[in-house]
């Protein structure tokens, strides 16, 4: 056994901890412990200098990594999506060949700053921005030029500066194609002006396909969001945004085939701004259009 490279132990529920023997598998590259019911990773673990993918994804007890875990420097792949993991240790930051990371539905609501070193990311399900002055900042983004596939930034509330989300260079994250902006729907808001500066200037790429905004504060959502040069979404959810009074011209997104708009306290009319419009008679608002859901708005009155 001690020359196993690949170990799968996916869907065992039976499995609730890892034995610290695990320290004697110095060949291992590839470990699948998912949708077990461990709570935590031995810190013999990190003798595994070989190992390149580690997957908990969907261990629900997992609250934990060894803070040690640097020490898998050759480490490529890691997975721990939908599991309860609560923090990350400062030690990831040594995780420098680590191309994958998806910690996506945990109960993560900090990162260490040191998730700022790991450069050759090119999957990161989840950027949550600190609410302390040395933790991690939305402008960290910038450092991660080749970022792809999803990804989900939230705790916007806790950026004081609007003007370090420009320096997230969200514009050039060309393969970015899944992006939900996030701020936690249960803190105050601060300045309406400061929300709109940083919704404006965390505009993406328009090669994204699903955009999703949550909690937004500010009283107008910018219009880059319904222009047509963002042609290319198909999904688009609207939600929480409690001082927005209008919605953007959505109508003028051809391809866009679901649109979700729900807990919008202050909208009271949906008008024909909504729809878009062009010069042409052919223009049809909402051509693609297979989805349509309007939920939870108490002081909507009229739709014209």
């Amino acid at each position: 056994m001690k020359q196993l490279r690949v170990l799968s132990l996916s869907n065992y529920k039976s499995i609730t901890k890892v034995p610290n023997s695990i320290r004697n598998l110095l060949y291992m590259r590839y470990l699948n412990l998912s949708h077990t019911n461990i709570e935590r990773l031995p810190s013999q673990i990190s003798k595994l200098s070989n190992l390149q993918f580690l997957l908990l994804a969907g261990c629900k007890r997992f609250t934990e990594l060894p803070e040690d875990v640097g020490k898998l420097v050759n480490l490529y792949h890691l997975d721990f999506s939908n599991t309860a993991l609560r923090e990350m240790p400062e030690d990831i930051g040594k995780l420098v060949n680590l191309h994958y990371l998806d910690v996506s539905d945990t109960a993560l609501r900090e990162m260490p700053i040191q998730i700022a070193k790991l450069q050759n990311l090119q999957t990161l399900s989840d950027f949550v921005v600190s609410k302390h002055n040395d933790g991690l900042k939305v402008a960290e983004l910038g450092k991660f030029p080749n970022l792809h596939g999803k990804l989900s930034i939230s705790q916007l509330q806790n950026v004081n500066d609007p003007l370090e989300t420009f320096k997230a260079n969200m514009k050039m994250k060309e393969r970015i194609d899944k992006l939900a902006l996030e701020r936690d729907c249960g803190t105050t808001f601060s300045d309406p002006q400061n929300q709109s500066i940083v919704l404006e200037h965390l505009q993406p790429s328009t090669n994204l396909k699903s955009l999703t905004i949550k909690g937004y504060g500010g009283v107008s959502i910018p219009n880059w969001l319904g222009d047509s040069l963002y042609d290319s979404k198909g999904y688009l959810r609207i939600s929480n945004c409690d001082n927005c009074i209008w919605l953007p011209p959505l109508g003028q997104l051809g391809n866009l085939k679901e649109l979700n708009i729900d807990s919008m306290l202050s909208i009271k009319s949906v008008d024909i701004e909504f729809y878009g419009c062009d010069s042409s008679a052919s223009f049809q608002p909402f051509p693609s259009l297979e989805t349509l859901l309007f939920e939870d708005m108490p002081e909507w009155e009229e739709w014209t």
